[in-house]
């Protein structure tokens, strides 16, 4: 039996298609750690909406939980805000699909990004009517290993969700999905849009996203209107690195960060992924 939307967390993951990719194998790479790390969930009672114009390579043992959504229109121009509408038409089809899965809560996650494996059992347990906005996350690059707390210690001004773009987990009703007014703009608003509607947002109460960066395949590195976006986008690398912290095995594990480095090996990994089953309504 299915599982009721309200019993569901629901992952829509908008991947970029081939067109705008240097290298489509890491590409493959990333949304395989990313489609891992929800599989990961020690509850199980989650659903992935993947919508794409390119099939990636799913080298994970994957069921019904995970449903593709082809787009087939063809991708525009790959420059940064044309990048972001192509991405958007994305986010427009799952939030249809969304509606005619009952609704409930949806979490966008870009397609590279790591999810704790504890956040779907909090979601459900806690339940706010909202939804919830992660403000404390973790920075993960995949180029040197080293991981981060974020916000950075002196950047506390700049919280996660304004940093990164997994960030919100919306309770959404079937009319939300139909109008899709609290679904599509930029992730940095998120927070004050809701509490303008009058559903703040709860923050969740442990760093619950690992945001990844340097794989080469950011949406981040297509060209941006802004010529300072460069220097900044530097500072802040550097800036993961200086605020580095152990890889501990907890860590790890709850992550599953080592699937996102491009250099380690799949198979030695897979046998570590979870094959928790949903319990039937």
């Amino acid at each position: 039996m299915r599982t009721s939307a309200r019993e569901t967390v629901t992952f829509g993951i908008p991947l970029l298609p081939r067109l705008f990719s240097h290298n489509w194998a890491r590409v493959e790479h990333q949304i395989n750690a990313t489609v891992a790390s929800i599989y990961n969930q020690s509850n199980p009672n989650f659903r992935i909406l993947l919508a794409y114009t390119d099939a990636p390579r799913l080298r994970i043992q994957t069921d019904e939980r995970l449903q593709p959504i082809h787009c087939d229109f063809w991708p525009v121009t790959p420059a940064y805000e044309l990048g972001m509408m192509d991405k958007q038409r994305r986010v427009l089809m799952i939030a249809d699909r969304h509606r005619e899965h009952g609704a409930g809560y949806l979490m966008l996650a870009d397609a590279d990004d790591l999810i704790s494996n504890r956040l779907v059992d909090y979601v459900l347990t806690d339940r706010h009517a909202s939804g919830y906005l992660v403000q404390e996350g973790y920075v993960f690059r995949v180029d040197t290993g080293h991981i981060a707390k974020h916000p950075f210690a002196g950047w506390e001004e700049v919280s996660f969700d304004k940093t990164c773009g997994t960030c919100a987990i919306m309770n959404l009703s079937e009319e939300d999905c139909r109008t899709k007014e609290l679904v599509i703009g930029g992730h940095i608003h998120w927070g004050e849009k809701y509490a303008e509607k009058g559903r703040p947002l709860k923050p969740v109460p442990f760093r619950s996203v690992v945001y990844v960066r340097q794989s080469g395949e950011n949406i981040s590195r297509l060209p941006h209107p802004d010529p300072r976006r460069v220097e900044k986008d530097a500072a802040f690398m550097a800036q993961v690195i200086k605020s580095a912290i152990p890889r501990t095995p907890e860590l790890e594990e709850e992550f599953m960060l080592a699937l996102a480095e491009y250099s380690r090996g799949w198979d030695r990994i897979r046998s570590r992924l979870r094959t928790r089953r949903p319990t039937p309504a």
